[in-house]
């Protein structure tokens, strides 16, 4: 296995471990509801069952983010297959966004709910958990890759 292929499974497993651990703990200390301040005026735990996607949205729809998590995987694994050698950053980014992703699918097919936890006390943002944490890191580190890597990338690679 090459390296970007290693480093990939390593951060897949660990973030997705990370979060089941994560959410583990909250629900068998946790009643849903229950908010434990954290850093006064800044973070609270915060046991929510979220039934849609971020915000709120669409609540009670399983099906589509289900069906949004299959596409997201299913491209990862596109993109990885047509983009050999793969890029390190992009390979921390595709992991951290598979992670994730797998994280919630394992809740929503689990549960038919999103175990949330983290709530900023200083803002109005819903509450999110670890697996949001490493789609969003994930995502913008894709971003930021196509941004300034993928030019050179490509003319590299054609």
């Amino acid at each position: 296995m090459r390296r970007p292929s290693v480093l990939f499974c390593v951060i897949f497993l660990l973030g997705v471990a990370a979060d089941r651990w994560v959410k583990w703990r909250e629900m068998a200390e946790m009643t849903v509801g229950q908010s434990i301040e954290v850093i006064p005026y800044i973070l609270n735990f915060t046991y929510v069952r979220n039934t849609g996607v971020g915000f709120g949205l669409f609540a009670g729809v399983t099906w589509l983010p289900i069906t949004v998590t299959v596409i997201v995987l299913g491209s990862v694994a596109y993109a990885w297959y047509r983009l050999r050698p793969m890029p390190t950053l992009l390979a921390i980014a595709m992991a951290l966004l598979s992670a994730g992703a797998v994280g919630n699918l394992i809740d929503r097919l689990s549960y038919g709910y999103v175990v949330d936890l983290f709530d900023l006390a200083f803002i109005d943002f819903p509450v999110f958990n670890v697996a949001d944490l490493m789609v969003n890191i994930g995502c913008g580190m894709i971003i930021i890759w196509l941004l300034f890597k993928s030019g050179a990338y490509f003319e590299e690679h054609q």
